[in-house]
């Protein structure tokens, strides 16, 4: 993992917001790179454009090949 210690080192490629990093009840940072958002893009994206865009995209892509 990368040392990323300000929020503006990872951004989303769909809205290009800032990527929020995961952290523990403790304030420890556990996660720093957001989700994958293929199929609609390479590279990493933000948990809103994870639940409205990517998630919603791979179930009807999954609806489509199994019909």
């Amino acid at each position: 993992m990368t040392n990323v210690t300000n929020l503006k080192d990872v951004k989303c490629v769909l809205c290009e917001g800032y990527i929020e990093p995961k952290k523990t009840e403790d304030g420890v940072v556990y996660w720093r790179d957001g989700n994958n958002a293929q199929p609609i893009k390479d590279g990493r994206c933000c948990d809103e454009c994870n639940n409205t865009l990517v998630i919603p995209a791979r179930l009807a892509r999954y609806a489509i090949l199994n019909g």
